[in-house]
């Protein structure tokens, strides 16, 4: 693998190269004896100046290290795309399976018109509500035009939000009183803006709260579609809405569950708002059991982020509970395949409005929801192989930095006695002394005795640092020992590129909602009215 190395990296790289090829050729040629007797070696102490010096060359051995490590992670990333890609197995034909599509937003942060961004402004419902209509559409030639080809025609479609919908930060409440109004006034155009033209369920979502649950009630309730939340209560018990929906169209049944951030970014957040947000695992699997038995999906609309969504799903599977499809919010990742975790799709499309997505789902005559093109995602493993390696980097630089400020203390200290000595001896010489000495000073001078007591709280930071280096080899021998484990878990590229094994199919389009997209009509005459009051 081909990576660069520079500056004093290369030195050190060069360095221990011809170090190591010299050892290397002198333990091959050597015979060894046949009994070596032990030699008491004489321990030799480094300087200050010396241990700073080894300090720096290995820094700067194991930044090059780090280098090559980063560069190692970004080519199997690579290869294990190009292996992705280079797999043979076709999609199936969608007139010969059930195509149920799922179009999904999130993280609209209450915004109703384009992001107005200063480059390539993209958003807006009224136009995110005409790709709802072409995706029902399929057939015509805006579909393709917007949407993008070769997606399947589909059976049955579905309409969701994840969360987030109505405002874009937790720290609203503290801001001035006019951009909290005019929060609010977005917020009420957005409930009015989708409700032209109803999703089939809204998930309720960690921002939404900002103003407290009561306000989140007002503006839903005047609401035309429902709103799920599984796992948020009030501080009496009560639970304000359903945990899940179920919505049946064209003969397909599909269940949706909500869920909501149960740990805020802000301290304390929801106890502030007397609200108890409870744990989605035992939410999620006590909804499970309210569901009927013969829906075609269950989806999980899970406002925990993308990383602790795909770690609950993965429990979830594991523990034998249903999830056939994830819609994500609260991280404001764009997700143009889906992430696979336990064979589940779960998918994110940004923020703001900007992007819209589709997950079509192909199901097959076979009972239950397995897909052919789930991947045993191999870049979790190398995630985790990074971050061990990560981990391992951090605590050697930490017990290095230390060491470092010992060396630096006991350099500076040393150089300082070294001065006031040279001093006392000038001024004994001018008074007549001998070599610095004067009476009641065992042998030092008054500038050297000024820095000895000067020096005092240098000792003390050099003794606390000295017991805490002990802490810090022991967590570089821990770290170290994760490598090994992680290195364990790796294997050949073909060897970490797993895929399912079923009849299903799942596929994923995340589309900009351009500005040359043309407007509902509907919508936009309700946001054009709400407008006039801003």
């Amino acid at each position: 693998m081909n990576f660069e190395i520079k500056g004093k990296h290369i030195a050190a790289a060069v360095v221990l190269g011809v170090f190591f090829g010299v050892i290397k050729y002198q333990c091959d040629s050597v015979e060894p004896p046949e009994k070596v007797e032990a030699e008491a070696e004489e321990v030799v102490e480094l300087t200050p100046e010396q241990r700073l010096a080894s300090l720096e060359a290995t820094g700067a051995v194991a930044s090059a290290h780090q280098e090559a490590i980063n560069a190692s992670m970004r080519e199997v990333n690579r290869r294990l795309h190009i292996a992705e890609r280079q797999r043979e197995q076709k999609a199936p034909a969608a007139d010969e399976v059930d195509v149920l599509t799922i179009l999904f937003s999130a993280n609209i942060h209450g915004e109703r018109e384009d992001c107005g961004c200063k480059r390539n402004p993209l958003g807006g419902l009224s136009r995110r509500q005409t790709l709802v209509e072409l995706a029902r559409e399929h057939d015509s030639k805006p579909t393709e035009k917007w949407w993008g080809s070769e997606l399947p025609a589909p059976d049955a479609v579905f309409n969701v939000d994840a969360g987030d919908l109505l405002f874009k930060s937790t720290s609203l409440e503290h801001h001035p009183e006019e951009m909290q109004n005019k929060a609010r006034e977005h917020a009420r155009a957005v409930v009015a803006g989708l409700g032209a033209h109803a999703p089939d369920v809204v998930n309720v979502g960690e921002l939404d709260l900002v103003f407290g649950l009561d306000t989140y009630r007002d503006y839903v309730a005047k609401a035309s579609f429902p709103v799920v939340s599984a796992n948020l209560y009030t501080k009496e018990g009560e639970r304000p809405f359903d945990g899940h929906q179920v919505v049946s169209r064209d003969g397909k049944k599909v269940a949706f569950v909500g869920l909501l951030k149960p740990k805020s970014r802000v301290h304390e957040y929801y106890k502030k708002r007397e609200l108890d947000v409870r744990d989605p695992q035992k939410a999620y699997v006590d909804e499970l059991a309210k569901l009927p038995d013969d829906v075609d999906l269950v989806v999980m609309l899970s406002n925990l982020g993308m990383n602790d969504t795909t770690d609950l799903v993965e429990t979830l599977v594991e523990e034998g509970a249903r999830v056939d499809a994830a819609v994500v919010s609260n991280t404001n990742r764009l997700t143009r395949s889906p992430e696979w975790a336990a064979g589940v799709p779960v998918v994110e499309p940004l923020s703001r409005g900007k992007y819209f997505g589709r997950l079509d789902l192909r199901l097959g005559e076979e009972p239950g929801v397995a897909y052919a093109n789930a991947v045993e995602d191999p870049r979790k493993v190398v995630q985790d192989y990074r971050r061990a390696w990560s981990s391992y980097f951090s605590a050697r630089e930490q017990e290095r930095n230390t060491a470092r400020e010992i060396a630096e203390l006991e350099r500076e200290f040393a150089s300082q006695k070294e001065r006031a000595r040279e001093t006392d001896e000038k001024l004994a010489r001018k008074e007549g002394g001998k070599d610095g000495e004067k009476e009641g000073g065992e042998g030092k001078g008054d500038a050297e005795r000024f820095v000895d007591a000067a020096g005092a709280k240098a000792q003390s930071r050099i003794e606390f640092l000295k017991k805490k280096l002990p802490t810090l080899q022991k967590r570089v021998e821990t770290t170290s020992k994760a490598v090994a484990d992680q290195v364990a878990k790796l294997g050949t590229i073909d060897d970490m590129v797993a895929y399912g094994d079923g009849d299903d199919w799942a596929s994923v389009r995340i589309v900009q909602v351009k500005l040359e997209i043309p407007q509902d009509r509907k919508v936009r005459r309700v946001l054009d009215r709400l407008s006039k009051g801003d």
